[in-house]
This record gives C-alpha cells, sequence and structure tokens, in this order.
C-alpha cells in the first residue's frame, strides 16, 4: 500500500487532514476519487500516476538517484501537465515498501528504505478521459504533439489490437465486437444485433470512449504474467546477467539440490526465452524473484470510465474494470469518477465479498479492506468510505438528486397553490 500527503499543490490546498495519520491518506488496491470537475480528482491521479512511474524507472533501471534533482521531477511532472502547480508552500510525500519521494521547501528528495529486489515491477497505465480522440481520429500515428498520455495511450491500445490478430473481441455492451485491420491500421465496431460494421471512428461516442478503456486493459491484466519469458528473451545483456545475478543469490535457500538444474533452464530461458520445462513451482519462484525488474503486476488509472456511457452500461465497464483487477493479487486500480452508478456498482460488488454472494461471481467481487473512496471538494481531501459498513458512503454525490426531487415538490406546490 501507498501513503501520500498533498498540500497547496493545484487546486489541493489542506488535502487529506488527519492528526492520527499525519495527513497521509492509502491509496489503495482500488481507490476512488470524487468530486466535481476542477476540484483535482485528475490531479491526484496525476500525480500518483507520475510517482508510481519514477519508482519503477529507478528501480528497473537502476538509477543512480542521488543524481536526480528537483527541476527532473518537475520536468517529470510536464508529461502529465501538473508542472504549473508548483506553490512556494507545496508539500507532497510519497510512501512505499520502498522509497519515500518528499517535496518540501522547493527541493525534492528520494529516501531508500528497503533493497530494491523487494520491489513488485508494474505497468503503470494512466487512461485520460480524453481517450476518445484517438478512437475518433484516425491516422493518430501522424500527429505530432499529441500530449504525453494521449500518446502512450494511443500505443498501447495499438499494441492491444495487434495482439487480437484476425480475431474479434466482444464487448460487455449489449453485442458489440472489436476488431483490427492490420493492413490499413483501423480497428471496427461489429453490431452483432444489426449485422452492421462500421470503423471505430464512425461509431458512437460511448464506444469511441470504451473501447480503448477496454482493449488496454484487458490486455494489460494478462499480458504482464503471459509474457513473462518472452520478456527475459529480450533483455539486452546487461540485463540478462543481472537477472541471473538475482537469481543465483537465492538458489541455495530456494532449490536446494535442484539448484544447478533450475540454472540449467534458466540459462535456456534467458538466451530464448524457453520456458515449457519449467515446473509451475519453479516459475513462480522464478517471476517472484525476477519482479523487481520485470512488470509481474498492472497498476491501472482510469479518469471517468463512465464517459458517454448509457447507466447500465457504466454497471458493465466497472464490473470490467474489477475482474482486470482481480486478475492479479498485485494489481492495483484508481479510477476518478462523476457517477453514483459507478459508485452504487462498486457498492454492490463491496457487498457481494462482505456476504460471499452467490449471485455475483468470484471476479467481480471487492474485499472492503483493500478499497478506499475520497470525496475532492474545496481543496480538501475527505475519507468517504465507511469502514464499519464496509461501503462508500454515496450520500455526497446523490445530495444532487435530493435537490432535485426537493425542486420538483417546490413547483408541484406551487402549482397547486395557483390552481
Amino acid at each position: 500500500m501507498i501513503k501520500l500527503k498533498i498540500k497547496n499543490f493545484g487546486p489541493i490546498i489542506n488535502g487529506y487532514e488527519n492528526l492520527r495519520t499525519d495527513d497521509f491518506f492509502d491509496v489503495s488496491k482500488c481507490s476512488v476519487f470524487i468530486g466535481e470537475q476542477g476540484t483535482g480528482k485528475s490531479t491526484i491521479a496525476k500525480l500518483i500516476s507520475t510517482l508510481l512511474w519514477l519508482e519503477k524507472d529507478i528501480i528497473q533501471k537502476r538509477r543512480d538517484f542521488s543524481q536526480f534533482k528537483t527541476e527532473d521531477f518537475i520536468k517529470l511532472c510536464k508529461n502529465q501537465k501538473i508542472n504549473g502547480y508548483f506553490k512556494t508552500e507545496t508539500y507532497l510525500c510519497y510512501q512505499s515498501y520502498i522509497f519515500d519521494f518528499e517535496y518540501k521547501e522547493s527541493k525534492f528528495s528520494i529516501t531508500q528504505k528497503n533493497d530494491l529486489s523487494k520491489y513488485n515491477g508494474k505497468k503503470v497505465m494512466y487512461i485520460p478521459s480524453e481517450r476518445n480522440l484517438i478512437s475518433a481520429l484516425e491516422d493518430v500515428d501522424e500527429i505530432s504533439g499529441l500530449p504525453y498520455t494521449l500518446q502512450s495511450t494511443y500505443e498501447e491500445f495499438i499494441k492491444a489490437s495487434k495482439k487480437l490478430g484476425e480475431k474479434k473481441k466482444k464487448l460487455p455492451l449489449n453485442g458489440f465486437e472489436y476488431s483490427y485491420n492490420k493492413a490499413i491500421n483501423t480497428g471496427f465496431i461489429e453490431d452483432i444485433n444489426n449485422n452492421s460494421i462500421v470503423k471505430l471512428s464512425a461509431s458512437s461516442s460511448g464506444l469511441q470512449s470504451f473501447a480503448p478503456l477496454f482493449l488496454i486493459s484487458d490486455y494489460l491484466s494478462k499480458s504482464v504474467t503471459e509474457d513473462f519469458f518472452d520478456k527475459i528473451a529480450n533483455f539486452s545483456s546487461k540485463e540478462k546477467e543481472y537477472a541471473k545475478e538475482l537469481i543465483k543469490s537465492h538458489f541455495p535457500e530456494l532449490f536446494e539440490d535442484k539448484a544447478e538444474q533450475v540454472l540449467e533452464k534458466f540459462e535456456r530461458a534467458i538466451s530464448v526465452g524457453l520456458n515449457s520445462d519449467f515446473t509451475e513451482s519453479e516459475k513462480t519462484i522464478l517471476m517472484s524473484h525476477l519482479s523487481s525488474i520485470l512488470n509481474i503486476c498492472f497498476a491501472n488509472i482510469v479518469e471517468e470510465p463512465e464517459q458517454n456511457l448509457y447507466p447500465s452500461s457504466q454497471i458493465e465497464v466497472t464490473k470490467f474494470l474489477i475482474s482486470c483487477l482481480n486478475e492479479n493479487v498485485r494489481n492495483s486500480l484508481l479510477i476518478t469518477t462523476h457517477s453514483p452508478f459507478v459508485l452504487s456498482t462498486l457498492n454492490n460488488l463491496l457487498y457481494a465479498s462482505k456476504i460471499d454472494s452467490k449471485q455475483i461471481e468470484n471476479q467481480y467481487k471487492i474485499d472492503a479492506k483493500f478499497c478506499s473512496a475520497f470525496l475532492v471538494q474545496n481543496g480538501n481531501i475527505i475519507d468517504i468510505f465507511d469502514r464499519e459498513n464496509q461501503m462508500i458512503d454515496t450520500t455526497v454525490i446523490n445530495d444532487c438528486a435530493t435537490l432535485l426531487n426537493q425542486q420538483f415538490d417546490d413547483l408541484y406546490n406551487e402549482e397547486v397553490e395557483n390552481a
């Protein structure tokens, strides 16, 4: 679990205020941020993605972080367009198992707390709300100057599309399928119910928003483990030697009298990617001890998953994201949302886990101990997860419905009085 403290950064002023935690809040396995537009939900999400990526980059590329300067950190924040959010009073602190990152009095510092080999490598993906642009526009790869998040989203979308080959991918949205034509670099949406097919760029805004989110999340939630040995084979000579060093250092305790035999298998694996002669237990052990240099999990950060979708489709996209989260015990999910349907769906999945319901499949359930939820409002970050009931407090977002109902009642009373 990651802990974060934010003060005077962009629209976040006081941040999370809690004496017991010294104003740190938990970024859990499943984290949700809600609030009105412009209050700082995306600011928090972008900052977290930047810090997760920085930690990964230092560890996996074995960088000398003592040379990492304050201007390097601010330059890194430029990728997420939050480099202009720093103030004289800005205070940021990120605490993970391996590092503490701190920005204080206009200076950035890094403190190592644990052995880098204990790090779990993760694919960090930020899927922005502008994602429908890469669906709506054709020849995106020929457009220069795309924002970093859109460019990386497009690249992963194309990778996921190409992975399909000639296959079609069923979308969990009322009978739609996605396919990709590599020859013309174009995605297509097929409406099975009406037996029609159109380019993704000509499909509805909801499908244009959902298709990249779906393909990327589905692809990355699976590929982090499926492609493990392929990635080893593509290592540079230096990376292969480092991988062997990590494994050899644990051979005596892990494999005992089989150490020499497993080392021979490992040599073949890093040479040509072969892994068929590994036992499942050997694969698991090798993956765990190479976790610092390879991605073995997926950190999915999604802005407004409900974007342009009908309420019933918002339910399905929420369930889908949770199923991707549950693909791997180390995966994580962070979403920003305005939708009461997203929150209510999450609550149903939390409740299903709590009572071990048979109505909802296990792949969609969330354990409350791995979940957190916050309201971002007036420069504050407010905890809205009810630990006693193990649910998100949705009243903060349902107040609008109450207000509209009250207004309707007032209008009705006015009509009666004037009759």
